[in-house]
């Protein structure tokens, strides 16, 4: 498996555990690890932000979405 696909199967794991959180102090928690991840992507030069949206898109979810994170 590719390094992109690795970075990729996290940067998914994470954005789930933003969706998946059953309170405001789990949700806050995942996102700021989330946030993290994201910005070291950036450091890397990696933009993987449109693949999450396609990634449940393609799983055939039709939710407000953001990145991956559902807004609903």
């Amino acid at each position: 498996m590719s390094t992109d696909m690795k970075l990729f199967n996290r940067h998914i794991e994470l954005v789930e555990r933003v969706n998946n959180a059953k309170s405001k102090e789990d949700k806050n928690k995942a996102c700021d690890v989330l946030f993290g991840f994201r910005e070291a992507l950036e450091v890397l030069g990696l933009n993987q932000l449109i693949e999450c949206d396609l990634y449940y898109i393609e799983l055939g979810i039709d939710r407000p979405m953001c990145c991956g994170v559902f807004l609903d």
